[in-house]
C-alpha cells in the first residue's frame, strides 16, 4: 500500500490493478468476518445505495471546495471548512448527508450571485497547510482575520476527508469492486494533497485559481505524520518559487503547545512583510 503514495503510481496501471485486487480481497475478508460476528447477511444493494448517496455528496463537496476561487471568499477554509469536513465524514453514505451538501452548495452559489464575503474588507488570501489548532481555534483564527486575511483553501480539507474530492465516483453497478477502486484512488488523492504539497499546488494551479498571496504551514506535535515535510516544503516554495510562507508550530489536541504571544509575533511579522510586498511588488 505504501506504493500508492508514490508520485509515479499511475491509476489503472498494471501495478494499480494488482493493488486493487488485493484491496478487494481484503474487503471480502472483512465482509465474512462481519457476517460471522453480526449474524447478518451482507447486502450489496444497500452498499450500492450508500455509494449513490456518497456520489451526490462528493459532487457537492467538490463544488464547495472550489467556490472560494471567487473573490472575495465566501467562507474561511479553516474556521468554516472544518465544520464541513466533519459533516462529510460523519454523514457519508446517507441521504441526509447528500441533501446537506447539495443545499450548502446551492447557498454558496447564491452567495456568489449576491456578492457575499466572509471578511468585510478582504486584503490577503491564504492557503492553510496542516492540521487545525483545535484547542485555540478562535484565537488562532483571530490573528489572521485581524489582518483582514482569509484562508481560501486547504489541502487538509482533502486529506482529512479521506481524499473524497477527486474526479471519480462510485460505480454502483459494481459496489464492492468500486469500493476497492475508490479506496486506492482516494488514498492516493489524500496523501498527494498533504505530503506532496508542491505537486498538489502546481499540478492543480492552486495559487492561480484561488489567487493566493501566501501559505501558512501549521505543524503539530501530536501528528508528526502530516507535519514531517512542512519545514522543507516551506523552504523549497519560498526559495525556489518566491511564495511567501509562514511556518508555525503548536498542536491540534494539546493546549500546552499553543503559545499565543509567540505565534502572534510571527503572524504579525509575516503580514508586515506581505503588506510591504503588495505595496511595493518590484522591490
Amino acid at each position: 500500500m505504501g506504493r500508492a503514495h508514490s508520485r509515479s503510481y499511475l491509476i489503472e496501471s498494471s501495478e494499480y490493478e494488482a493493488d486493487k485486487e488485493y484491496v478487494l480481497a481484503q474487503l471480502w475478508e472483512l465482509v465474512e468476518l462481519l457476517e460471522s460476528v453480526t449474524g447478518k447477511k451482507f447486502d450489496q444493494d444497500k452498499l450500492a445505495e450508500a455509494e449513490a448517496h456518497t456520489n451526490r455528496a462528493m459532487h457537492a463537496w467538490r463544488g464547495i471546495l472550489e467556490v472560494n476561487q471567487n473573490k472575495p471568499a465566501l467562507y474561511d477554509a479553516l474556521a468554516d471548512g472544518v465544520v464541513f469536513l466533519g459533516m462529510i465524514n460523519i454523514a457519508r453514505g446517507t441521504k441526509e448527508g447528500a441533501d446537506f451538501f447539495e443545499m450548502a452548495l446551492e447557498e454558496f452559489q447564491q452567495g456568489v450571485r449576491q456578492h457575499y464575503k466572509v471578511i468585510p474588507d478582504e486584503k490577503f488570501r491564504l492557503l492553510f497547510h496542516g492540521v487545525a489548532c483545535y484547542p485555540a481555534m478562535r484565537r488562532f483564527q483571530a490573528m489572521f482575520h485581524g489582518w483582514e486575511s482569509v484562508f481560501v483553501t486547504s489541502p487538509y480539507l482533502e486529506f482529512a476527508c479521506g481524499g473524497f474530492s477527486g474526479d471519480f465516483f462510485f460505480d454502483t453497478s459494481k459496489p464492492m469492486e468500486s469500493l476497492a477502486d475508490l479506496t486506492l484512488r482516494c488514498n492516493h488523492n489524500a496523501h498527494q494533497a498533504m505530503y506532496y504539497t508542491d505537486q498538489y499546488i502546481f499540478q492543480r494551479e492552486i495559487m492561480k485559481k484561488f489567487n493566493i498571496d501566501g501559505i501558512i504551514f501549521h505543524a503539530v506535535k501530536s501528528c508528526r505524520t502530516v507535519s514531517t515535510s512542512h519545514a522543507n516544503t516551506r523552504e523549497f516554495l519560498a526559495r525556489h518559487h518566491k511564495i511567501p510562507c509562514l511556518y508555525l508550530e503548536s498542536d491540534h489536541v494539546d493546549p500546552r503547545y499553543f503559545s499565543e504571544a509567540q505565534i502572534k509575533n510571527r503572524v504579525d511579522a509575516f503580514f508586515e512583510a506581505l503588506t510591504q510586498k503588495k505595496l511595493y511588488p518590484k522591490e
